[in-house]
């Protein structure tokens, strides 16, 4: 288990739990939406920590599945959880009011269809 795998996921978990106790009780994801979130970081653990990182290394059928998880199982279950508005809110108080003005200046947070647009091109360019 490398450190550089392990904490940017306790980071960006500890964010997005920070940013729901944060939030204003109209603001909250959805149930549905958090447990998305909670199913996209199972997936990079599942691949990254889990056995199955180390068997990878070894079987084909391992690092494909491997590989199905990071490209098309994570990635999507985050984008469906639209994090964007809970991650500000997790930032720090000096960086949150940076945030909400980038929010309120269109920013692709505050669009609910830009992450699957962003989303789509970063798979796009990954696969090509």
């Amino acid at each position: 288990m490398s450190p550089v795998v392990v904490l940017p996921l306790v980071f960006v978990s500890l964010l997005y739990m920070r940013g729901l106790r944060v939030t204003e009780r109209g603001a909250r994801p959805t149930l549905i939406q958090r447990g998305l979130f909670a199913a996209g970081i199972g997936c990079l653990v599942l691949a990254l920590v889990s056995p199955l990182c180390r068997i990878a290394s070894t079987l084909a059928w391992a690092h494909m599945v491997q590989h199905v998880l990071l490209v098309a199982g994570a990635p999507l279950f985050l984008v469906l959880s639209r994090p964007g508005n809970v991650f500000l809110a997790g930032l720090p108080a000096g960086l949150r009011m940076t945030a909400a003005t980038w929010r309120q200046a269109g920013a692709p947070v505050s669009q609910p269809y830009a992450y699957l647009f962003i989303s789509f091109v970063l798979y796009g360019m990954n696969i090509w």
